[in-house]
């Protein structure tokens, strides 16, 4: 399926890196990864926030510790044709076609992996590689 959307913000949100207390040569964790879409009815427009969560066994107990946290919006635009045939009203409340959805959540995430490898050539968010998902894997919330 073909979609008539354009990428008209990428940005970081919030960037929070806390680096371990102790060093290690590699890390075992666990990434969490959530998604929230807001639709502004106004501008046709769609933000994707992706949310990712970083833990990691840093003590000799294998307890999982936050080394940090980011959160990226891509805002789309949606062309009216596009906007009629995907948005779908239940009451007041827009709710975003599945296909849609996935495809917007798809492109959110891996443009999120790029941009925390780049942002992360510092600490150590930038030596954390996120996996490959599908977006129908990924969580999705509303707060």
């Amino acid at each position: 399926m073909q979609y008539n959307v354009q990428i008209i913000q990428l940005d970081v949100l919030e960037y929070k890196a806390y680096n371990p207390t102790t060093t290690k040569d590699d890390y075992s964790g666990k990434v969490n990864v959530r998604v929230k879409a807001l639709i502004e009815t106004d501008k046709k427009t769609i933000s994707i926030i992706v949310n990712i969560d970083m833990l990691l066994n840093i003590a000799e107990d294998l307890r999982l510790s936050s080394v940090g946290t980011v959160n990226i919006v891509n805002t789309f635009l949606l062309a009216d044709d596009d906007w009629t045939k995907y948005i779908i009203y239940e009451g007041d409340k827009p709710f975003i076609d599945k296909e849609l959805d996935n495809f917007l959540v798809n492109i959110s995430y891996h443009n999120s992996r790029g941009l925390l490898r780049e942002r992360g050539k510092n600490d150590l968010f930038g030596k954390i590689i996120l996996p490959l998902m599908v977006p129908q894997d990924i969580e999705r919330t509303t707060t």
